[in-house]
């Protein structure tokens, strides 16, 4: 009975031309012994983080030690102290 309406125009416009890449890369060369130190090095790299995480894990628990000792010392001057007083 009704005609079928006419399909609407894109409003989006044409897309975009696709354009030839201008940048080629012309020779790839591999530094042969960079390319050996990287894949035997992992064992060394590993055992390194492993040395400096234990480093740093020393240097935290001497800290810690430090400042209980200190803690310690001022309970013990703040007691006397009141000790004092009190007699």
């Amino acid at each position: 009975m009704f005609a079928q309406p006419r399909p609407r125009k894109s409003t989006l416009g044409p897309p975009p031309k696709k354009r030839k890449s201008t940048h080629t890369i012309e020779e790839i060369t591999f530094d042969k012994d960079a390319r050996t130190e990287y894949l035997t090095g992992f064992h060394k790299r590993k055992q390194a983080r492993i040395k400096h995480a234990q480093g740093v894990a020393e240097q935290k628990a001497r800290e810690e030690r430090i400042e209980m000792r200190k803690q310690v010392r001022e309970v013990l001057k703040l007691g006397s102290q009141s000790t004092a007083h009190g007699c």
